[in-house]
């Protein structure tokens, strides 16, 4: 009986086999792989979609209270009740290098008052810009072609000159 058996194993042509089974076990490991790509796309599209929406809220509030009135007569009581709460979104869901970005502009502006809105406002601009150009590369852009100021010149029509004063 044991013969017969070592007999069967030794005829069986196993390099058939061999070429059989790869490539079903390649097809079954790439539809795998390919769907675990697949869903972790959409999970990564739907947290982009989120990060868009808290920075979309932030930039907001730069743009109607900080830029749109020159840094004068801003509404502290709005923007002290939007901190708290965008704070607890931006931990939650800012990459890391735009929570730094936040913090460092927020060091600048915390001197911020009802009469008062800091001593160096060029520098808390730059400071401004390199957060947004964080959270243009968090969104997906490249700021491949952008420099320093290259934002600011969006609003800030004189930029170009208060660099030679």
């Amino acid at each position: 009986m044991w013969n017969n058996i070592v007999h069967f194993i030794i005829s069986i042509n196993w390099i058939k086999i061999i070429e059989i089974i790869i490539p079903v076990v390649v097809s079954i490991v790439s539809i795998f792989y390919a769907r675990m790509i697949e869903k972790q796309k959409i999970i990564d599209e739907e947290i982009r979609q989120q990060k868009v929406k808290i920075y979309g809220e932030f930039t907001q509030l730069v743009f109607e209270e900080v830029i749109g009135r020159n840094g004068k007569n801003m509404n502290m009581d709005k923007i002290k009740k939007f901190f708290p709460k965008f704070f607890e979104k931006l931990i939650f869901w800012g990459a890391d290098s735009v929570v730094k970005q936040f913090s460092i502009y927020m060091s600048a502006i915390y001197n911020i008052d009802d009469t008062n809105y800091n001593n160096n406002p060029e520098e808390t601009m730059l400071k401004l810009e390199n957060l947004l150009y964080a959270i243009r590369r968090d969104t997906g852009h490249k700021n491949k072609n952008l420099e320093q100021k290259d934002l600011l010149r969006l609003f800030i029509k004189d930029i170009d000159k208060r660099d030679k004063n």
